[in-house]
């Protein structure tokens, strides 16, 4: 079973700091379709189906680090913590890619396994 995409958008990417390269180009995707359980409510009633879930960004400007737990990571940081955290492996080395992979992480609505991930991976601090 298929849905319609909710959105898409596309433009043509000039690179800022990082190279103009073919996998560098818009829209990105860190993580192909994957799916899901993905819950809704209508009322007082609760529906489980199975979808295929997946991001696109289209991103201008830098990303050079992000916080997390209050503390602030570089840019290489998270490329390799965004591929443990979603188990997939980095689709390019721009920045837009990794912008792709923490939209991913924050983008839970309807899931519970994405929802707790997210729990663990934004939520309380805890010794490193």
């Amino acid at each position: 079973e298929s849905a319609d995409p909710i959105f898409f958008a596309g433009h043509t990417r000039f690179a800022t700091t990082s190279k103009a390269t073919f996998d560098g180009t818009h829209p990105h995707q860190w993580t192909p379709p994957t799916p899901r359980n993905i819950w809704t409510r209508e009322g007082v009633t609760w529906d489980c189906k199975t979808l295929n879930v997946e991001s696109f960004i289209c991103h201008n400007g830098d990303l050079d680090a992000f916080e997390i737990g209050e503390v602030t990571h570089s840019l290489e940081f998270l490329f390799d913590w965004i591929q443990r955290a979603t188990h997939a492996p980095c689709p390019s080395g721009v920045d837009s890619a990794a912008v792709a992979g923490i939209i991913e992480l924050l983008r839970t609505k309807g899931s519970w396994y994405l929802s707790l991930r997210f729990g663990f991976l934004f939520g309380p601090d805890r010794p490193t």
